[in-house]
């Protein structure tokens, strides 16, 4: 399960004025099923994923995932995990694949 709760995001623009990409966001996400994240462009969509991904930070808040801990599975706030706890979260629990991949053109499957 993932819990976000409270969760705020702003950015500066170039010109100085500040963005607002995530105000006050409450979800929670349960262990199966599909989600869909819809959205006019800008709306905070990508801001959203790549918090959750552990891409970017937030302002405020707390994103609560199950992390299992020896033989216990405990509530974690992955903004506040350790590097090492980021690399378990990136390897185990997350999979993530970009819009943009920017793959080496002369590589190939083969």
């Amino acid at each position: 399960m993932i819990k976000v709760k409270q969760l705020y995001k702003k950015y500066t623009s170039k010109n100085g004025e500040i963005i607002t990409a995530l105000n006050n966001i409450n979800l929670e996400f349960e262990d199966n099923g599909l989600v869909f994240i819809l959205g006019k462009s800008g709306c905070g969509k990508t801001t959203l994923l790549n918090i959750l991904g552990g891409i970017d930070t937030a302002d405020a808040g707390s994103i609560e995932v199950d992390f299992i801990s020896d033989t216990n599975i405990v509530m974690k706030d992955i903004l506040q995990l350790s590097e090492q706890e980021m690399d378990i979260y990136h390897n185990i629990y997350l999979g993530f694949v970009f819009q943009n991949h920017y793959l080496i053109d002369n590589w190939n499957i083969k």
